[in-house]
């Protein structure tokens, strides 16, 4: 599965799946589309703000966060 990270500014859109492989801030909002998957492996540790952002999955997609790995 290929590496990906958040873009530095706007909404997150993941259209394929990746795994995050260094700590990451979601500038804004995460939308993963159907069918993709968002891996957090053991380690790693993904910030995102819900209060003001929101982290949206589509019908077949998922955020799988590996024992170890972290969403705060």
């Amino acid at each position: 599965m290929p590496n990906c990270s958040p873009p530095l500014s706007g909404d997150w859109i993941i259209t394929s799946s990746c795994t995050l492989y260094s700590y990451a801030v979601a500038p804004e909002n995460i939308i993963v589309k159907s069918g993709a998957v968002l891996t957090i492996p053991k380690g790693e540790t993904f910030t995102i703000h819900l209060g003001t952002n929101h982290l949206l999955v589509g019908s077949g997609g998922g955020v799988l966060i590996k024992s170890g790995g972290a969403i705060k």
